[in-house]
């Protein structure tokens, strides 16, 4: 690859078996057709770091015609591709630095092109299959440092064209799981209480450059998958297990969210570092049905919401502090919450509604050491 690029090709090989037709007669035919095939390929970033490696990548081309801006691809087979993305202390990405160097446009020679008469390029593929694909995310912005992969990767998109005048059709299922719960788990100290280690997604919709649907399952979630994520906000560690199905729509309305069915199951707050982990606040499970969240108009509904078996103790101190307040950490910089209020203050508030609620055999216990005489 040329060294001005964001990227380094260590290394990959090609394999082409390719048939080329040219016809001259009252209109010039070019007709490209064949396959392609890339094995071995290993991408590294800009900073000779490893990006990108490719178990096999063969294309069959069914019609290039490069005279008349037509390319018709018939199958994209992608076998073990393994991208490994970072974020480093300061917040930058691997996958941005890797992509900052690309070619840049000419916004008026873009405007000169859209307004061409010349046809643009079409294109079309049958079919794209990737399968035992894997995504490594490192990210060192925040502590503890997070380290989850996707593995066992699968999609499927039939029926892709440019442009746009159908919609694609796709189709996917991964595994969720963070690499320091597989290094306790072989060590046989995985942490107890929220049942598998890995999380289970499958996905499928339609899309295009204008709309999109997609249907989404989430199952036996571990929510210590987010741990690294929580821990900026909460010191205690939040256990428990995720399960989900969700329906997404973006179009001109914006994005919606729909969410049959959400459950979360063993939920725990507990606090480690002493002698025993001592749990603070426990729910058997919370239950939601028929929720729809409107991200544009910032509005959610909830159709029933069900808490089962909660247990909380809640008290004060002599102190006058409350015991929650020991629960949320400050502020990493002054700087950061007015930001965040800043960006907010533009839009409007969040409203909800909640149709039916229940608790069902909950237990709340209370004491208050602050007056003279404590309750």
């Amino acid at each position: 690859l040329p060294a001005g690029l964001p990227l380094r090709l260590r290394k990959g090989m090609l394999d082409a078996d390719l048939q080329l037709q040219f016809v001259q007669a009252q209109r010039t035919q070019f007709v490209i057709h064949g396959e392609l095939q890339l094995s071995g390929v290993d991408l590294a970033d800009g900073a000779g770091e490893p990006l990108l490696t490719l178990g096999q990548l063969s294309v069959g081309i069914d019609a290039l015609r490069p005279l008349d801006k037509q390319v018709q691809i018939g199958t994209v087979a992608l076998q073990s591709p393994h991208l490994l993305a970072r974020r480093d202390a300061a917040g930058r990405l691997n996958l941005a630095l890797a992509t900052a160097g690309g070619v840049r446009v000419d916004p008026a020679a873009a405007t000169a092109e859209a307004a061409s008469e010349e046809p643009a390029w079409t294109a079309s593929m049958q079919h794209l299959a990737v399968r035992d694909g894997t995504v490594s995310w490192h990210d060192a912005a925040v502590a503890p440092q997070a380290q989850l992969r996707l593995r066992d990767l699968t999609v499927d998109v039939d029926d892709l064209v440019w442009p746009m005048e159908r919609a694609a059709q796709f189709k996917g299922a991964m595994l969720l799981q963070s690499l320091a719960d597989r290094a306790q788990d072989r060590a046989g100290a995985a942490p107890a209480g929220d049942g598998s280690t890995t999380a289970r997604l499958a996905f499928d919709g339609r899309a295009t450059d204008r709309e999109a649907a997609l249907a989404l399952t989430v199952a036996e979630a571990p929510l210590r998958l987010a741990a690294p994520y929580l821990a900026q906000f909460i010191e205690p560690q939040l256990h428990g297990q995720l399960d989900a199905s969700m329906e997404l729509r973006w179009g001109e309305r914006g994005l919606q969210v729909a969410v049959p069915s959400l459950t979360l199951d063993r939920l725990a707050l507990v606090r480690s570092g002493g002698a025993a982990p001592q749990e603070l606040a426990q729910v058997q499970r919370i239950a939601v049905s028929s929720a729809a969240v409107d991200l544009d108009r910032r509005t959610l509904q909830l159709e029933r919401l069900e808490i089962r078996q909660p247990r909380l103790a809640v008290t004060r101190a002599a102190d006058q502090r409350w015991m929650f307040e020991s629960w949320l950490k400050p502020a990493v910089t002054a700087g950061e919450p007015k930001a965040q209020a800043a960006a907010g203050a533009g839009g409007a508030p969040w409203t909800g509604a909640v149709a039916q609620a229940r608790v069902i055999d909950g237990t709340v216990r209370f004491e208050d050491a602050a007056h003279a005489r404590p309750v």
